[in-house]
């Protein structure tokens, strides 16, 4: 029976609370993405960037050549060019600058608006993602409640590649496209907006081509469908007909904007000799030479007797192209990362596309089906791209599952239609806490760090992340010489130096051979006096990592140069020699009179978790070769953060280490027949031991699954059993 015409129809009841429940979870879920998107600038990338873009600004001609490196490069050796890469005639070095629209307007911002501007928009673009994704979602027709737990994954999923980066502008992209081609069939306008995204993409960044791949899966759809209709000889509606034209244009108008570059068809393909380059060179998941966050160096080990002969020595370190040594590139599923809330939240996305891909292919929805085996298969390739991936795989997910419970036969549309109403609130009330919790989480910079990574909340440049001090210093004294640096922190130490660096963080800019030959100086497998020599190098930054620990031992226990600043994730040295002596003589820090206390203090002070800024800190002391100081500064750092299981036992291994040191000076002492201090060493070393043996049992009760320290604990009862057999296992480090 209708409703009267003068009395109000009646509306569900519980309507009203669902609405405001499915509001609060997409308010907790956008809470979630603004706390993790609200971050100081801390990408190793963004000095070069912003270099690259004021060159544009001021000449209006890209930077496509080895700018801003000093290193000698052979034109005559063209075997080992990067993809897309090769010299002119007068010897320079080219190669496609597929970021130059997004660095021009990455020194444009800064130009207008400082290091605030850049603040913003990392902010705005990365909000401005998923308002796309949301829009994405709803154009699929899906509840409120579905896409608040859609933007939840995507947030969690993502968040490790939410940095100021060009790529950062091609998810945005990307978000629109999908926005433009999923749900309804695209008109005119959104073919143009296809193409006008897609020459964006083609200049932001090189990722250009999941733009072409997306409107392919979803041309492809309506071609089959098209292609099937013909074959069974039936008519041909309008609506199919239109979609499967439309989508047509739209691909053919991706794919020609894609040439809407300034090398035209050699940018076209520069994405594809990339991926081949990558393949060809075995690049990526094996996680190469650079360290994970917060990790503590561990030694390779050697067995020794106490006379000193050698019983067996760890394997030689297999070489690997310079290219695998990035960090990006490594598998998503790298044992360090594998219980972060990124990897959850992908497995998770992972997951919804495996139903959702049962769901498409039930429904016959092959664009969703293409979109989710294709985009899967991207994104298991490296860790880089979990996050377009996810982008990409939930909304689609999410839409072809929608797609089947709504196609359920009528006889179950009773139970469904009861169903509906309480899974969605069951969805928007676990959204609701979920999302309130980690964004409570992010904001207080507990999200990242729980993960061991370094991103944090707030606002400006990371201090501790960037070689801000170690540029402060050599801008205020201007040191004579070239500055030679490791590979990672090249291009911010070029952009707030002024100096030239011999490489830079844009692999495309060099030959390979030349971020080789950086690497293997500071791994110690160069000699490093022929480089200082050649190149007149009278400073020196180095990051905090494993692969740069032989030069900064090298270099901090050597008597050529002087530790003059050790600060965040980096220390700097000035030689003893040369335009920098008097500098050298004046500013140097001495390990023996090493101020731990001080240092801590203003490490704590650079990072919005101080022990995680004092723990790498030592870390950086230790690969430093600066043991004793490295002990002091864990100490300190267990002082700010108890519980802090990681620095445990990164100080338990660095005691046993000194323990066993101890215990080979003691074994000199006793060949020099004095017993007295040989005893004093081994009750020394033996109070190491038990020490370090009780900091790898506390950590192991705070977190039992942390395996670095029950190895370590295992390596300690070994070597106690074996000292008792006359044997000591010593550091192949330390030999």
């Amino acid at each position: 029976m209708a409703t009267p015409p003068n009395q109000p129809r009646k509306r569900p009841t519980g309507r009203f609370p669902q609405a405001l429940l499915s509001a609060l979870a997409l308010a907790a879920a956008l809470a979630l993405a603004a706390a993790l998107a609200w971050r100081p600038l801390s990408s190793f990338d963004i000095g070069y960037h912003l270099a690259y873009g004021e060159k544009f600004l001021d000449t209006g001609k890209i930077v496509q050549t080895n700018q801003f490196i000093y290193t000698r490069l052979n034109p005559d050796d063209t075997g080992g060019l990067g993809p897309g890469c090769w010299y002119d005639r007068q010897g320079a070095y080219h190669f496609i600058n597929a970021n130059w629209l997004s660095q021009a307007l990455m020194a444009g911002v800064h130009r207008l608006g400082g290091v605030d501007g850049l603040g913003i928009l990392q902010f705005a673009t990365s909000m401005g993602i998923f308002a796309l994704l949301l829009t994405a979602m709803r154009r699929a027709q899906l509840p409120w409640a579905v896409c608040a737990g859609g933007i939840l994954l995507i947030a969690s999923a993502s968040y490790e590649r939410l940095n100021l980066r060009p790529e950062l502008l091609g998810y945005l992209v990307l978000a629109g496209q999908l926005a433009l081609l999923i749900g309804r069939t695209p008109g005119r306008r959104a073919l143009a907006g296809l193409a006008a995204l897609q020459v964006l993409a083609v200049n932001f960044h090189s990722y250009f081509l999941l733009g072409i791949a997306l409107t392919g899966a979803f041309f492809a759809d309506g071609l089959l469908r098209l292609a099937w209709v013909r074959l069974k000889r039936r008519p041909v509606e309008a609506d199919l007909a239109k979609r499967a034209r439309m989508l047509g244009w739209a691909l053919g108008a991706v794919v020609l904007a894609s040439f809407a570059n300034p090398w035209t068809w050699r940018g076209a393909i520069m994405p594809i000799q990339t991926v081949r380059f990558l393949q060809h060179n075995h690049i990526g998941g094996q996680g190469g030479l650079m360290p994970q966050p917060g990790e503590a160096p561990r030694a390779d080990t050697t067995w020794a007797r106490l006379d000193g002969s050698a019983v067996s020595t760890a394997p030689a370190m297999v070489k690997v192209h310079p290219w695998a040594t990035i960090g990006e590139f490594i598998t998503p599923f790298l044992p360090g990362l594998r219980r972060t809330k990124a990897t959850y939240a992908f497995l998770v996305v992972l997951g919804l596309s495996g139903l959702g891909l049962l769901a498409a292919l039930i429904r016959r929805r092959w664009d969703l089906a293409l979109v989710l085996v294709g985009f899967g298969v991207m994104s298991l390739q490296m860790r880089r791209n979990i996050a377009p991936g996810s982008m990409v795989l939930a909304p689609a997910a999410l839409a072809a599952m929608a797609l089947a419970w709504r196609a359920l036969p009528s006889r179950l549309d009773a139970v469904t239609g009861r169903l509906r109403r309480p899974v969605l609130a069951v969805v928007a009330g676990a959204v609701l806490l979920v999302g309130g919790y980690l964004s409570l989480m992010a904001a207080q910079s507990r999200f990242c760090f729980d993960d061991r990574q370094p991103w944090r909340f707030g606002f400006g440049l990371s201090r501790f992340d960037m070689p801000l001090e170690a540029s402060e210093l050599i801008r205020a004294h201007r040191p004579g010489g070239r500055v030679f640096c490791d590979y990672m922190s090249s291009s911010n130490l070029m952009y707030f130096t002024g100096y030239e660096m011999p490489t830079l963080t844009n692999t495309w800019a060099y030959p390979p051979y030349v971020m080789e030959w950086v690497i293997q100086a500071c791994a110690g497998q160069r000699d490093f006096d022929p480089i200082v020599r050649d190149y007149d190098v009278s400073t020196v930054v180095l990051w905090n990592s494993p692969t740069n620990a032989p030069l900064l031992k090298q270099l901090a226990r050597g008597d050529q140069w002087a530790v003059v600043n050790v600060s965040g994730n980096y220390a700097t040295f000035f030689r003893r020699t040369g335009s920098t002596a008097e500098l050298a003589a004046g500013l140097a820090i001495d390990q023996r009179d090493f101020d731990a206390d001080a240092y801590a203090a203003r490490l704590a002070r650079q990072d919005p978790v101080p022990a995680w800024a004092v723990h790498n800190g030592a870390n950086l002391l230790l690969r430093m070769g600066w043991g004793d100081a490295a002990v002091r500064t864990w100490r300190k750092c267990l002082q700010l953060k108890p519980d802090y299981y990681d620095a445990m036992g990164s100080l338990g291994d660095t005691l046993a280490l000194r323990g066993t040191l101890k215990l080979t000076a003691m074994q000199r002492l006793l060949e020099q027949n004095q017993p007295d201090q040989a005893e004093q060493f081994r009750t020394s070393a033996l109070a190491d031991w038990d020490e370090a043996e009780g900091l790898f049992r506390r950590a192991l009760q705070i977190a039992p699954d942390y395996e670095p320290a029950r190895q370590d604990l295992l390596l300690l009862q070994e070597q106690k059993a074996q000292f008792d057999r006359g044997i000591i296992l010593l550091p192949r480090a330390q030999e």
